[in-house]
């Protein structure tokens, strides 16, 4: 599959389904995310190509995820000063809330019987994807399945946290979105950004620091996780 054809298909698809969500009036089942992944499946269907073909094709998009990581910082940066306010509540949620996601996840993983490579992907699921391809990249665990477990977390959380947390978004925005940046990483903050777009520097900072502080529990935890 040419690279031209991947990423125009990959942009077009994200612009449709933006609309089609907007129409559906940004309901949280109706994901832009989700509906431009089933819009280029149809698509790869369509056409008979496999997705490996798909994915190397799609390359440079892959790599502008470590950049518009990067650019979260912006809304970080412009409510700086509420969120120092909120430091050390905010620092324990996060440091909880990464740690229970990597241990709740490995060992629901064992419970369940999976393959051990599933296993070390999902303990990266509560990161975003660039974090994830990182850190599996690093300590020697599947990238790919990785960077797909993130994006199915994503897509769960988002479908599920604004439905089970209605009553918090209005009652407290910026811990409505604390929940969706953490859980739900670049997914969630897509959906902050619509529902609660005032606390979005919320959702962005919960990305970005649990990315960081997996990067740093996640070695020390590997030999169980890998065991």
């Amino acid at each position: 599959m040419p690279a031209v054809l991947a990423i125009v298909a990959t942009v077009g698809a994200y612009l449709l389904a933006q609309r089609l969500a907007a129409l559906a009036r940004h309901h949280p089942v109706a994901n832009p995310v989700a509906i431009a992944a089933l819009l280029v499946l149809a698509l790869l269907f369509a056409l008979r190509l496999p997705v490996e073909s798909y994915m190397t094709s799609a390359q440079p998009l892959r790599w502008l995820l470590a950049p518009a990581t990067v650019a979260f910082a912006l809304p970080i940066y412009r409510q700086r000063a509420a969120i120092v306010r909120a430091g050390p509540a905010l620092l324990a949620a996060l440091v909880v809330g990464s740690t229970v996601g990597i241990v709740s996840a490995v060992a629901t993983a064992r419970l369940l019987g999976l393959s051990a490579a599933t296993t070390k992907a999902l303990s990266t699921k509560s990161v975003t994807s660039p974090f994830a391809i990182a850190l599996m990249e690093r300590l020697g665990g599947p990238a790919d399945l990785a960077a797909g477990l993130v994006i199915v977390t994503g897509l769960v959380g988002v479908a599920l946290l604004p439905l089970v947390l209605r009553r918090q978004r209005d009652r407290d925005p910026d811990g409505y979105a604390l929940a969706l940046g953490m859980a739900a990483h670049i997914v969630g903050n897509q959906h902050v950004a619509q529902a609660a777009p005032q606390s979005l520097s919320m959702a962005s900072l919960a990305l970005t620091l649990a990315g960081l502080f997996t990067t740093l529990i996640l070695p020390l935890l590997w030999p169980w996780i890998a065991g």
